[in-house]
């Protein structure tokens, strides 16, 4: 199990972005193939955004890294402006939640 190691990322795309969860398919320290999942947002919940922007830009979206891909994935969801809570890895899928 992976305690208080550090693991190397790309650097995630954008600026003012606020992570709020990180969740590995896989412990690092024992493969070298594995996904990471990430909730984010453009701002801090303690930022203030215009209500008109706060529905696309203060919302918690995901993101998704593979080991050999060598860039981020941002998921996308044109049809429902989904605000992700939490987030688990279980039997080769994520699972998340949104308010």
């Amino acid at each position: 199990m992976l305690v208080n190691q550090k693991i190397s990322l790309p650097r995630f795309p954008g600026s003012d972005l606020v992570v709020y969860t990180v969740v590995l398919s896989a412990d690092p320290a024992s493969t070298l193939n594995y996904f990471v999942c990430v909730i984010y947002s453009k701002y801090s919940r303690n930022t203030y955004v215009s209500q008109l922007d706060s529905h696309y830009t203060d919302r918690q979206r995901l993101a998704f890294f593979k080991t050999g891909n060598g860039d981020w994935t941002s998921a996308d969801f044109k049809s429902h402006l989904y605000d992700f809570q939490d987030a688990i890895y279980c039997k080769h899928q994520y699972y998340a939640v949104d308010s």
